[in-house]
Order: C-alpha cells, then structure tokens, then sequence
C-alpha cells in the first residue's frame, strides 16, 4: 500500500480519500467501520486500505461527506 497523504491511501483499483478540512471528527466512522480500517491519531484520522473489507460503511455514514471514493487509473 502506498501512502498518498492528507488521508488517502491506495488499494486495489480504489482509494477512500478522508478530506481532513470537511471532516468534524465525530467519529461515526471509526464506530461503525466493521474492519477497524479507519482510526483517530491524534486529530488525523487514517484509513489503512489493508485493513478495509470495502463494505461502504464509512462513506454512508458520515453526516458532512468528508469520505468519499476514489477510482485510481
């Protein structure tokens, strides 16, 4: 896995981008994410693609769209 920074991380053909700036870290993420694929570290939250079982949890359940998916080319 590749770190891209400012919370993106590549997968394969896929990449879950937190934008940092809309997100208001209520944590609803962290909570429901059944793979424990994005934590809190420090006031950043990281998603490891590694961990992620690509269930779409996280980007339905944000209440201000700061997840969203992102096709690699």
């Amino acid at each position: 896995m590749a770190d891209l920074g400012q919370g993106k991380s590549r997968g394969d053909g896929f990449c879950i981008h937190i934008d940092q700036e809309i997100c208001v870290r209520c944590l609803a993420c962290v909570g429901d994410c059944p793979a424990g694929a994005i934590k809190l570290k420090g006031q950043v939250l990281v998603y490891r693609r590694e961990a992620c079982i690509a269930c779409g949890s996280c980007l339905v359940i944000c209440p201000v769209g700061a997840l969203g998916l992102e096709k690699i080319l």
